[in-house]
């Protein structure tokens, strides 16, 4: 093993992918994926976590009625809206 191990294709190193070598591309395809699994699953587990604390989501009536005046008291564009007595 050691140097002629490391060494790869006629002791050039890590040559990659165009000169022939698909280890250092299939190790580098292994993290990125290992990275994606690990941050959607940390990710899913802290929102999964929050919702059952709290719910994330507002109720069907608020998302119908929108919401501008429940979270934050005025409408988001008043001059939009119809006036009831009209």
């Amino acid at each position: 093993m050691g140097t002629a191990a490391y060494l790869g294709s006629a002791g050039q190193g890590v040559t990659g992918l165009i000169h022939g070598d698909a280890r250092q591309f299939l190790c580098q395809l292994f993290g990125a994926t290992l990275c994606v699994i690990w941050a959607f699953g940390a990710t899913y587990g802290v929102f999964w976590t929050v919702n059952k604390i709290r719910a994330i989501r507002v109720s069907p009536e608020v998302e119908l009625e929108g919401l501008d005046v429940p979270q934050f008291g005025l409408p988001g564009y008043p001059e939009d809206m119809v006036s009831a007595e009209a």
